[in-house]
């Protein structure tokens, strides 16, 4: 009988314990578009760029799906076609002064159109307001911490950058929305409040910290909806007062007779089932002074009167809210140099690279 009564007190003891407790998600949502990027100020040239989906789990585990691209690792095609035609049909002559989008083939950087270039999983652990990532890599260590906050609206969650194995700068913004959940450009571009565009940018060893508040304005209401693609939009932004000068076009740019200073925007979709979009742009004045060297304005090896130089390409991702409203984008410019460099100078001085976010929840 004894025995029977100690047995019965070691019940439960014996018993299973527990399930272990669910890790709360940071920010309390699971689907983040992240971009990081290592830029330093010096002639190293191991600059780079990533732009990714970081996926959290309750279980305490993340797995990132990322687009990756590093100067050290050149492209001999530094830019792909994306396959949008935009930009004014009317624009047809790169050899004169024109108001107009001129109508091109939609770049963006290399591979941006195909599958993510890296997969990682990793665990991460919250402390306060702080997200930590330990990524599972097969040689070193590399983890991030990140400040999690939560908009007014409580409808968006915003990384921001606090501390990177590898990355020197980077945004995020998280939601329960998940990555087929984008918006299309026609609703981008009724998109109501001031958006900025806050970068860290690197060219000829110089790294650039963002512009004041006041001068970081991205002017999305100027953009229409393209002539031929109803995925895009374009914008002639008129004059540049530091952009598109004589240096870089000797014969038409700021500071000659023609003094033509405009800068083309287009602004595109990458894929209609997931956030992916893209950013391109060039002076105006820059395919009017390759018109002059190819000597033949109406041949080009994508499509006239279209630009086939150096240009800013800047893959993007939607940042999309728990009700699956548009609320701007994160975004890399990875735009490596085409050519060869000048005797005496190093090419990799002319890439342009950069991590972004154009937002107002900043």
């Amino acid at each position: 009988m004894r025995l029977f009564l100690v047995s019965l007190l070691l019940l439960p003891l014996l018993a299973a314990s527990p399930a272990q407790a669910a890790a709360a998600l940071p920010g309390g949502r699971p689907y983040y578009v992240v971009a990081t990027a290592h830029l330093t100020p010096d002639n190293a040239y191991q600059n780079w760029g990533r732009l990714s989906w970081y996926t959290f789990s309750t279980s305490g585990t993340v797995s990132s799906r990322t687009w990756t691209w590093e100067q050290a690792r050149r492209t001999e095609i530094p830019r792909t076609k994306t396959g949008t035609l935009a930009g004014s049909p009317n624009c047809t002559d790169r050899t004169a002064p024109f108001d107009k989008v001129l109508p091109c083939y939609v770049r963006t950087a290399h591979a941006y159109t195909d599958p993510p270039t890296e997969e990682r999983t990793g665990t991460f652990s919250l402390s306060g307001d702080v997200l930590h990532i330990t990524w599972n890599v097969s040689s070193g260590s590399w983890s991030e911490e990140w400040y999690v906050s939560t908009n007014s609206a409580g409808t968006l969650a915003k990384l921001e950058f606090k501390y990177n194995t590898k990355a020197t700068h980077g945004f995020g913004y998280g939601s329960t929305s998940g990555f087929s959940t984008r918006r299309a450009m026609e609703t981008v571009e009724q998109y109501s409040s001031t958006l900025y565009l806050r970068q860290w940018s690197w060219s000829n060893k110089t790294l650039t910290p963002p512009a004041d508040l006041s001068k970081s304005v991205f002017q999305l209401p100027s953009y229409t909806q393209c002539d031929q693609d109803s995925w895009c939009l374009t914008y002639l932004q008129p004059s540049s007062s530091a952009a598109c000068q004589k240096g870089g076009c000797p014969t038409y740019g700021g500071g000659t007779t023609p003094n033509i200073t405009s800068i083309q925007y287009y602004l595109a979709m990458i894929s209609n089932g997931d956030r992916r979009d893209t950013l391109w742009h060039f002076c105006s004045c820059l395919p009017m002074e390759q018109a002059l060297k190819d000597n033949d304005p109406a041949t080009d090896p994508y499509e006239p009167p279209c630009y086939t130089g150096n240009s800013h390409v800047k893959p993007l991702m939607q940042i999309i809210d728990d009700n699956g409203q548009f609320q701007g984008w994160v975004g890399i410019e990875a735009s490596v140099y085409p050519y060869s460099a000048p005797p005496g100078e190093d090419v990799r001085d002319k890439d342009m690279f950069a991590v972004l976010r154009i937002a107002d929840f900043l």
